[in-house]
């Protein structure tokens, strides 16, 4: 990954009307760009998000996009002043497409650890932030996922097999999500199952040799779901898909914990 800079000369006026270079002004970093990326192309990007580099200053002839391989060293002693905007590339390329930017102010602990887990993840923090958002606000069905495997672990994550009710799971599921209906929880556990995140079975006593579970074909919807209670097994793959969508939770629990505080300061 390149960081790259926006910047141009400064330029000054001396005594005798001939302009005398003094330094370099930076404009903006762009953090995380893939190899391969040009600034002729960046430049494009940047047109297209609003941040046309030719109207960051009127008096400014000429701007440079460069990657930091390339910057004199006025802007690379800058990249660490806070007077600088910084955008990650996965951020600019949203902007471009139509996608909104917000602000957020965060403290360096909570920032520190959201940097850390983008980092494990190999992710931007921008990716990182509006995957959590989409979790968290964005996605209703995402929610009503992540509180069914909330459900099932409840009783410990050594579970592998859980029994169930829809009136038992919507109790829990509508404990955070009080407007949630019965049959949102069945399309989730529909989804989940087709993902092969979740596996679905039930007990049928008329199996011979004293009863044993069936597994769900997506053939009998009602009788499967709402006549008494059916099984969940949880899937590897759904574990750890269980652990993304958790993940991902927690990281903007956070952030919207530092907004409540600032609302009520």
């Amino acid at each position: 990954m390149n960081t790259f800079a926006v910047y141009h000369r400064r330029l000054d006026q001396g005594f005798v009307m001939a302009l005398k270079e003094i330094g370099h002004m930076t404009r903006l970093y762009i953090l995380n760009v893939p190899e391969g990326i040009t600034g002729n192309f960046i430049g494009e990007v940047l047109r297209k998000a609003g941040r046309d580099p030719a109207l960051m200053d009127v008096s400014v002839s000429s701007i440079t996009i460069a990657p930091e391989s390339q910057w004199p060293l006025d802007v690379r002693n800058s990249l660490n002043s806070t007077g600088v905007e910084r955008i990650e590339w996965d951020g600019l390329l949203e902007e471009s497409k139509g996608a909104r930017r917000i602000t957020i102010r965060i403290s360096p602990e909570l920032f520190a650890k959201v940097q850390s887990e983008a980092q494990r993840r190999d992710q931007s923090l921008n990716h990182l932030c509006v995957e959590a958002l989409q979790v968290q606000v964005g996605t209703r069905s995402h929610q009503i996922e992540d509180e069914i495997f909330r459900a099932f672990y409840s009783g410990g994550f050594s579970e592998t097999k859980r029994q169930f009710s829809l009136p038992s799971l919507w109790h829990y599921v509508s404990r955070n999500i009080p407007d949630c209906k019965v049959q949102e929880i069945e399309f989730a556990l529909r989804r989940l199952h087709r993902a092969a995140y979740l596996e679905l079975d039930k007990w049928d006593e008329n199996i011979p040799s004293g009863g044993g579970f069936f597994k769900y074909d997506g053939a009998d919807d009602e009788s499967f779901f709402y006549r008494n209670s059916f099984r969940l097994t949880v899937t590897p793959s759904g574990k750890s898909y269980s652990e993304a969508l958790s993940e991902s939770a927690r990281a903007i629990d956070g952030f919207l914990k530092v907004l409540r505080a600032e609302e009520l300061a």
